[in-house]
């Protein structure tokens, strides 16, 4: 007899003189406009390539990505290339480091995950909580290329190109431009320093103010592998488009784990570890950037499923007998279903009446055998 336990289921912000995406502002009422008389207007792609760096200070080229919708968007089989490789999906590269972006974040992805910390120390705190992701292997970007992104099932996600690049000088696109286009490439402006360069990464947009820091609250939903994250939106700085979750074991000097989230208050945090403590922070994202991070909230797992019973344990019965009391165990949680099935149906029958489990509550468990027949010598197994 085999048992199985099935457990219920804030920097300042940087000068980026967007006139490219005022352009565009300008343009929305236009494309109401034709919506209204009949023609079609092309859905706006979730995820735009927003900037280029291909000619830095630092021997580390990178291109940024934002979610420009408003649902988190999962990175799960995401690619790379560039025009070097003719734009091809087969031989792409992909994406790693961060496995999701919250709707109005943006993040970079540079190449070799030995760019990420190379990077970060030349821009020191442009890069504060900007996420960095990476594509080890794959091309740099030279003068005259592009950049494309495949999602997970081969679809062109987004693709970019840019003329001559400039020394120092990043490109960067207007969020709302048709991709493909080197006219939206534009060279960032002299006064969008980041460290050596003239970048501007993590946000697309100067004239919006980022968030300020949310209010974090008590963890709710514990299990041993997880919880669910609580927050209230700031009340400063311009509203919120999505949240960043990040969790540690050692007041984030590393981070053990990171959820993207959208407009929302709350999110659940899986694939901890059971019977450990962790603190958990959130901040809010929004096309200016990245806000200050909320105060951490502690929070431990609970232990994992444990029972008294004993793997393989021999258990006989007797044909018949009324007396029968069963064999009773505990289990740690008491929420979980316990179930069984009979290793030797000719035995002990397993059609639902060869034996029976009861719960007996507070986690304590009964079952009971009734077989149908009688092997010399041979007892049944739990475990």
């Amino acid at each position: 007899m085999k048992t199985t336990h099935t457990s219920p289921v804030a920097r300042p912000a940087r000068t980026r003189p967007f006139a490219t995406q005022r352009r565009a502002w300008r343009l929305a009422p236009v494309a109401l406009a034709l919506a209204a008389a009949g023609f079609s207007v092309a859905a706006q792609a979730a995820l735009v390539i927003t900037e280029t760096m291909s000619n830095g200070s630092v021997s580390v080229d990178w291109f940024e990505l934002t979610n420009t919708g408003v649902d988190v968007v999962a990175l799960t089989g995401y690619k790379m290339n560039d025009s070097g490789n003719a734009y091809a999906l087969t031989g792409a590269f992909a994406l790693a480091g961060v496995d999701s972006i919250a709707p109005g974040e943006s993040v970079l992805f540079v190449v070799n995950p030995a760019g990420v910390a190379t990077l970060t120390s030349s821009y020191g705190t442009c890069l504060t909580d900007v996420r960095l992701g990476n594509y080890s292997g794959g091309p740099g970007l030279g003068s005259n290329d592009g950049v494309i992104v495949f999602d997970g099932s081969g679809t062109q996600a987004s693709k970019r190109a840019y003329p001559a690049h400039t020394s120092k000088y990043s490109f960067y696109y207007d969020p709302s431009s048709t991709d493909e286009t080197t006219v939206a490439a534009t060279l960032s402006p002299n006064t969008s320093v980041c460290g050596p360069d003239y970048a501007s990464p993590g946000n697309t947009n100067s004239g919006v103010t980022r968030p300020a820091a949310p209010t974090v609250g008590a963890a709710t939903a514990t299990g041993s592998t997880g919880f669910t994250a609580n927050w209230t939106a700031p009340s400063t700085g311009d509203a919120p488009t999505g949240y960043i979750v990040e969790v540690s074991t050692d007041s984030f000097t590393t981070v053990a784990k990171t959820v993207a989230a959208a407009n929302t208050t709350s999110a659940a945090v899986t694939g901890l570890n059971p019977n450990t403590a962790y603190v958990y922070r959130v901040r809010a994202v929004n096309t200016g950037g990245p806000g200050a991070n909320s105060t951490s909230q502690s929070v431990t797992t609970s232990p994992g499923l444990t029972t008294s019973l004993i793997d393989h344990s021999a258990y006989s019965s007797v044909i018949g007998d009324t007396n029968e009391q069963g064999y009773t165990f505990t289990v740690s949680d008491p929420a979980v279903t316990v179930t069984a099935t009979s290793s030797v149906p000719t035995v002990v029958s397993n059609d639902g009446t060869g034996f029976g489990v009861t719960v007996n509550g507070a986690g304590t468990v009964t079952l009971k055998v009734n077989p149908i027949a009688v092997v010399v010598s041979h007892h049944e197994s739990i475990g």
